[in-house]
């Protein structure tokens, strides 16, 4: 073990063991998401309740961004995995 690279001496372990913050931030992404849909869907409900169309419409907005978020972090995992 003296005279072997530290690069050398981890060979043997799985490369995603070092690569762990790649899921926490997926798990953030969808937390945020989350978060975020939710948000959309009271802004729309809340547009119902009071008959604010601006209001409803935001919250429809927020909703299809979300969507298309979760559409792009999909492909990136997918992406990931070819690697």
């Amino acid at each position: 073990m003296g005279g072997s690279a530290p690069s050398d001496c981890l060979s043997h372990w799985p490369r995603n063991l070092f690569s762990r913050h790649r899921s926490n931030d997926h798990y953030d992404h969808d937390r945020e998401n989350e978060q975020s849909e939710l948000k959309g869907r009271a802004k729309q409900a809340a547009g119902n309740l009071t008959d604010d169309e601006d209001l409803k419409r935001e919250g429809q907005t927020e909703r299809a961004a979300d969507k298309v978020k979760d559409g792009v972090d999909k492909i990136k995992d997918v992406l990931r995995k070819d690697k």
